[in-house]
């Protein structure tokens, strides 16, 4: 497998057979967590950045 690259503008660039091996091992985990949608994904990433805020607002 070839590693992945960093162009000099700051992007990365990954293999194909990479990328398809990271959707095989996430397979499922969208309706283990119930996100049927792109909504779902935003839900939850505002809900981790929540716990994460309050989190540093505790220490």
């Amino acid at each position: 497998m070839e590693p992945a690259k960093m162009t000099s503008n700051g992007q990365s660039t990954i293999p194909v057979d990479a990328l398809l091996e990271v959707q095989k091992a996430f397979r499922g985990t969208a309706d283990e967590l119930g996100i049927k949608d792109e909504q779902g994904v935003v839900d939850m990433v505002k809900e981790i950045r929540a716990e994460r805020r309050d989190d540093y607002q505790s220490e």
